[in-house]
């Protein structure tokens, strides 16, 4: 779908930028890395260098060994276990070169489901700072950003997602998800181009 090029209202000065499992994982590891986080990079920073110290970050934490993860999450894991910390998984879970020295103005946290709201930090410094908008950029659109957005909603928070800067491993569900939010959740959710997002967010 072709994205919006401005937002019909500003977003307030404390929006909080998240910035979603922008990690090594999804861009370098055998069983999981794809380009998805490459093709997104670029309007990634150009979001974040506008208000860097209004950025947080999620890194997605697979555990230890499957035998560690709880109900299903075991199930998954051990389909991946090449993943999981002992399995190989542990020097991919780092954020982007690109990004690192980025996240060291901002937060990161670490998440163990899809949902940045599965990690208690992630909760516990929303209600510190209590925004009232959040921007979601990163990977993957489908999964732990629409995980994140969804909640985010449900909790009452405006949510704008800038959609050039969030991408999947699979583009037809990637712009599945996208039409989904415009065409049942307009008015919980706005979809803009990062550049419209930027020219809104002052």
């Amino acid at each position: 779908m072709g994205l919006p090029t401005r937002l019909d209202e500003p977003l307030p000065p404390d929006t909080l930028h998240v910035v979603v499992d922008m990690q090594q994982l999804f861009d370098r590891h055998p069983d999981w890395g794809g380009e998805s986080p490459r093709l997104v990079l670029p309007n990634v920073l150009k979001l974040i260098r506008h208000r860097p110290e209004r950025t947080l970050y999620t890194r997605f934490l697979p555990p230890r060994v499957p035998e560690e993860a709880e109900g299903r999450w075991r199930r998954y894991y051990e389909r991946w276990p090449g993943v999981c910390l002992e399995g190989g998984g542990a020097p991919y879970v780092e954020l982007l070169p690109e990004l690192q020295a980025l996240a060291a103005q901002g937060r990161v946290i670490d998440k163990p489901a899809y949902s940045g709201f599965s990690a208690p930090a992630f909760v516990a410094l929303l209600e510190a700072e209590d925004p009232s908008c959040l921007l979601f950029s990163g990977v993957e659109t489908d999964m732990c950003v629409l995980a994140t957005l969804l909640q985010a909603v449900d909790r009452g928070y405006r949510a704008v997602l800038a959609g050039d800067a969030v991408a999947s491993a699979r583009t037809d569900v990637h712009e599945a998800v996208l039409h989904l939010l415009d065409s049942r959740l307009g008015s919980q959710v706005d979809c803009a181009t990062t550049e419209a997002v930027v020219a809104a967010w002052r």
